[in-house]
């Protein structure tokens, strides 16, 4: 009898967006990464879509996609964030499913997913519908096929999700084993008809997971469940299987039984970030077993699809109603302190649970009877348009969202045709429910603290939603935020200097809400670095500058523009005039008003600009609040990286300013500190500053004006005198610049196999360099180029006629450098 594999990755992060920017803001936790997205991702998403299996040496063998071999679901706002931030990962994650689809006869690996992770057991009806339409959407979108399966969130599941599931065209879900209740044998048709023999249960675990069940559903529905291996799924995510690819290979060999008369599928289902992120190397664990098992012939691997679609299930099942895998509660760990925690502070407790999903829960209520309330003026069915709504937002994700597109969208749905002012408030009422969904993600209530990431990104979404609700209708806006609040009290933080969720929302969420004025603040105040500040877009919104006048004098400047502002999410417009003073060093002070109108702008700017040459800043701060209000920003109200961006200019312009002091200091003791240096004296720690300054500062110029073609002779000099003195020096953007120069002749490697004498000979300089300097660059991207230009390498000696030999010892020289195993590659 057949035995066959699947492993199952849920690939899965939280969406970690500004919900008033839609972009992901630097995250120093998860440093040397600007975030934790892109932590992970180059821990795990990244290298398993190149997952090198090497020899006892550690040279590679081969570079494999693992996504081409296993069955996966990525979460939709996952796909959304690496769409944009990772695209060659999100290229080989569709790629690979697309390969799957041709060997497995029509079958992809990729199942799709339950779009924001809710704990759906936890959801309305109307929830669960628009989730999963949206899941659907989303998947279909961009792996351009229908899903055959569905992942739900932390397979939390109840019989009505499933019948969702069903009505929504979904064949099939993953379980975990304890999950099921008591199955029996059906009739040989697979429909539910006379009983085949007596229930048996199965509770505990006892259910044998190698084989399909169905689970049959009100209306004739039915849907397919798959109850992995539990043992050996938690030795890959706890127990540290991944450590050796051979005892991983071995444990799956040890799954199958000689007992069973049936095709055995033997399959195993964790967290994606297993492979990589939680175990470090774990995607090469995972490549090595892939390889292994059909090598050994241990088994056929295949995917889900695949397999139902030739052993279609012989056995109905009960399933154990709010269940989930990671709860032994049941569905309690996202609504109550039932024990469940992340293991990290075994003395705190998660009494916060409940009253925040209270909380959101009567918000949401509001949310729902605004929505429903005013949806009914512009919407045929208001419910209809939000599970449609998902067009717009894989429109807006793909940066192809235009108002010919949000025609479109209103012509199907809008009771008759709307003005732009209604249209702009359908657009607020549709993210209002959007927000309303993301506020329900799972983690918010799996880790240990309301004060955590995750439960405060929920409070943002939930910040968003009734900022919006308030645009709509203030009344309701503020009393769904007065009953959140009420709610938020009672949710004890873990750490006493939060207090509680009610005032960890007030000092985190209210301070980070932005609308339109923030977000003209931060361009304007960028825009005193910028030689010539032009329109752009920033973040969630387009800016067109329409006028700006920038004055100076030696210590104050002074900018004044005027500007529209269109919002890529409602695609509402709003023309806004500022004026920025720079007193120097980080004291700004801006203003933002509405428009004035063309002959009262240039007024106002006359004005000002007469105040700044002839009155005092006094003079000049008070024309500004006059003409646009007594509101004012610095430079602690931008965003953080702004923030940061803005300083760096100002930090830069102070040592511009003291250059001279600085490089004459170093200059002139430089021969004082080398006989000091030689007779191992202490240098002064006047002269030391000064060095570290002058050097960092050329060693930055200098990488700046890098071309294609380096000469580093300088660098590796610098370098070399920070050495001597004993100086750290900034070297990352010295690595950075020399991997970027190695991609570039990688790729001309790759692209031009038979061309390779000039771009290896390229390569092989940068890599002195990199040894001359004694830099550890990370050479990842230039081996996978290095294994793309092997693959072409080969096919032209195969194909025409072969390559000038004499270029073999360039490149077995380069594989070595690679640490690539060559010999076996071609000879």
């Amino acid at each position: 009898m057949k035995r066959y594999l699947c492993i199952h990755g849920h690939f899965y992060q939280p969406p970690r967006e500004n919900p008033w920017l839609e972009e992901i803001e630097l995250q120093d936790s998860a440093q040397p990464y600007h975030d934790w997205n892109e932590r992970i991702s180059a821990e795990c998403y990244l290298p398993n879509a190149a997952a090198r299996i090497v020899d006892h040496e550690n040279r590679i063998l081969d570079i494999v996609n693992n996504y081409t071999k296993i069955s996966f679901n990525f979460g939709p706002t996952l796909l959304s964030w690496m769409e944009r931030a990772q695209p060659e990962t999100y290229r080989k994650i569709l790629e690979a499913d697309q390969i799957s689809v041709r060997e497995r006869g029509g079958h992809g690996n990729a199942l799709a997913q339950v779009y924001n992770h809710l704990i759906m057991p936890l959801a309305s009806r109307r929830d669960k519908v628009t989730q999963v339409r949206w899941g659907i959407a989303d998947f279909e979108s961009r792996f351009q096929r229908k899903p055959e399966g569905m992942w739900l969130p932390e397979t939390a599941v109840d019989l009505e999700s499933l019948q969702v599931l069903a009505e929504e065209g979904i064949r099939f879900t993953l379980l975990a084993p304890h999950q099921a209740l008591r199955i029996r044998r059906i009739p040989p048709d697979g429909k539910r008809g006379e009983p085949q023999g007596e229930w048996e249960e199965v509770g505990g675990m006892k259910i044998d997971p190698t084989r399909p069940y169905r689970c049959f559903l009100p209306g004739g529905l039915f849907i397919d469940l798959f109850f992995y291996d539990g043992p050996i799924s938690h030795s890959v995510a706890f127990d540290r299987l991944l450590r050796s690819g051979e005892a991983f290979v071995e444990r799956l060999r040890g799954g199958f039984s000689d007992q069973r008369d049936w095709p055995q599928l033997l399959h195993i289902a964790t967290d994606g970030e297993s492979y990589g992120h939680h175990f470090a190397h774990g995607d090469m664990a995972l490549a090595y077993t892939l390889q292994e098992i059909e090598r050994q012939q241990i088994a056929e691997w295949t995917n889900y699809g695949e397999y139902l679609s030739k052993n279609p299930p012989t056995y109905e099942v009960e399933i154990s109603e709010r269940s989930a895998w990671s709860c032994a509660h049941g569905v309690e760990r996202w609504r109550s302190d039932c024990g469940c925690h992340s293991g990290g502070h075994l003395d705190w407790n998660q009494q916060w649970r409940r009253p925040l999903r209270d909380g959101f829960d009567q918000l949401k209520n509001a949310l729902d009877l605004l929505f429903e309330t005013q949806g009914r003026k512009w919407f045929k069915d208001p419910w209809q348009a939000r599970d449609h709504y998902i067009t717009l937002i894989r429109k807006r994700e793909e940066n192809r969202l235009t108002r010919e597109e949000a025609e479109s969208f209103f012509s199907q749905q809008q009771t008759r045709t709307l003005h732009l002012p209604e249209r702009t408030q359908a657009m607020k009422l549709l993210e209002m429910q959007r927000n309303g969904l993301l506020m329900y993600t799972s983690c918010a209530w799996f880790f240990d603290d309301i004060s955590g990431l995750e439960a405060t990104q929920n409070l943002k979404y939930a910040g968003r939603a009734i900022q919006l609700a308030k645009a709509l209708d203030p009344a309701e806006g503020e009393k769904g935020e007065d009953h959140l609040r009420e709610r938020l009290k009672e949710a004890k933080s873990n750490l006493p200097e939060f207090g509680n969720g009610a005032s960890i929302y007030q000092k985190l969420i209210k301070t980070s809400m932005i609308d339109a004025e923030r977000i003209i603040a931060h361009y304007a105040t960028a825009s005193l670095f910028e030689k010539t500040p032009h329109s752009r877009p920033l973040y969630s919104y387009q800016i067109e500058l329409q006028d700006y006048r920038r004055v100076t004098d030696e210590t104050v400047t002074l900018a004044i523009g005027r500007v529209l502002v269109t919002s890529k999410i409602t695609l509402d417009t709003e023309g806004a005039v500022f004026g920025i003073l720079h007193f120097g060093g980080h004291d700004f002070h801006c203003s933002v008003g509405g428009i004035l109108g063309v002959e009262g702008y240039e007024q106002m700017k006359s004005d000002l600009i007469e105040k700044f040459y002839h009155g005092s800043q006094a003079d000049v701060v008070r024309g500004l609040n006059h003409a646009l209000g007594e509101k004012a920003f610095s430079l602690n109200t931008l965003l953080i990286e702004p923030r940061r961006e803005i300083l760096s200019h100002v930090t830069g312009s102070l040592f511009r300013r003291y250059e001279n002091m600085w490089r004459q200091i170093y200059l002139d003791h430089q021969r004082l500190m080398l006989y000091l240096n030689s007779i191992h004296a202490k240098i002064p720690k006047s002269y030391l500053v000064s060095a570290e300054q002058v050097l960092n500062h050329d060693l930055k110029n200098e990488i700046e004006s890098l071309s294609d073609q380096p000469i580093f002779d300088r660098i590796i000099q610098i370098i070399d005198q920070a050495k001597r003195w004993g100086i750290e020096i900034e070297v990352d953007p010295i690595e950075q610049r020399l991997r970027a120069l190695l991609r570039i002749q990688m790729q001309h490697l790759a692209d031009k196999p038979g061309k390779a004498r000039a771009a290896i000979e390229q390569v092989h300089h940068l890599l002195d360099i990199a040894d001359r300097a004694q830099l550890d660059v990370n050479l990842w991207e230039a081996q996978n180029l290095f294994h793309q230009f092997i693959q072409r390498w080969k096919r032209l000696r195969a194909e025409g006629p072969p390559p000038d030999r004499s270029d073999e010892g360039w490149i077995a020289k380069l594989a070595a450098r690679l640490s690539y195993h060559w010999n076996e590659t071609w000879e």
